[in-house]
């Protein structure tokens, strides 16, 4: 193999680590620009007349549900990149302990907690059927909310 060829090692990727950005900075960043989308399409709601509903999609780090072997894997995979995991980690459940606050936003992270069987493709793609439980759940909570 060519040295050129080679992947690069942990040691010398260009995270927001080696660039001397801390988690609880970049989490905040990121959770106020979503926070901040909520803001806006509430304004425009409340403007316009329209309802509104904010989705946080399941990944297969957080949650409840027994994994399969394959989905230990894509865990693992995902939990080896300590820097991306303690991100999604920071932002998920700051967005989560948030999530009271705004009446329109709904985490999806336990959605998945009583099946057992395969869900996932890869950390944060769903077969079919786990789409099918994802959409069913999203109808259901705009069904009851537009009841009222």
């Amino acid at each position: 193999a060519h040295p050129q060829n080679k992947e690069p090692m942990p040691s010398q990727l260009i995270t927001y680590e080696s660039m001397g950005l801390d988690v609880a900075t970049l989490s905040d960043l990121i959770v106020d620009d979503y926070l901040g989308n909520y803001k806006i399409v509430s304004a425009l709601a409340q403007k316009y007349g329209f309802k509104y509903f904010f989705f946080l999609p399941p990944m297969v780090l957080f949650g409840n549900k027994p994994l399969t072997p394959e989905e230990q894997e894509m865990k693992y995979r995902l939990k080896s990149d300590v820097a991306m995991d303690k991100l999604f980690t920071a932002v998920y459940q700051t967005i989560e302990r948030e999530s009271s606050n705004y009446q329109n936003l709904y985490p999806m992270v336990h959605i998945f907690d009583r099946y057992d069987g395969l869900l996932w493709i890869d950390e944060g793609h769903v077969t079919p059927i786990g789409n099918q439980l994802i959409a069913k759940r999203m109808l259901d909570i705009i069904q009851a909310r537009s009841s009222n």
